[in-house]
């Protein structure tokens, strides 16, 4: 498990994607379906985990070197380089409701 904090370095809305790194995760149906953005991604994810109760995986995904330097600096350099086909990171999401927070 990593310890170091990931993702693109000076996070701001307007650096959530970068054209080598998809956001990849299951639909309702099973089917995998990508998104370029993170903020997509995780809305995506969030929505989907709330509406059917379980746990959503979504995974960061790079196809070249400047896309996985661009998520994770050079650690995740050198995870790309030995595993190219694997995701550089899985995040995982169960979002459950509370019920109203009036006492």
């Amino acid at each position: 498990m990593r310890e170091k904090k990931r993702g693109p370095k000076e996070w701001s809305p307007s650096k959530d994607s970068h054209p080598d790194v998809e956001f990849g995760m299951l639909d309702e149906a099973g089917d995998k379906v990508y998104y370029k953005s993170f903020h997509e991604a995780a809305a995506f994810a969030f929505k989907d985990a709330m509406k059917m109760g379980t746990w959503k995986n979504f995974d960061v995904v790079a196809h070249s070197v400047a896309g996985a330097r661009w998520w994770g600096g050079e650690e995740a350099v050198k995870e790309y380089r030995a595993h190219p086909m694997e995701p550089l990171e899985r995040f995982v999401l169960k979002v459950r409701s509370e019920g109203p927070m009036a006492s």
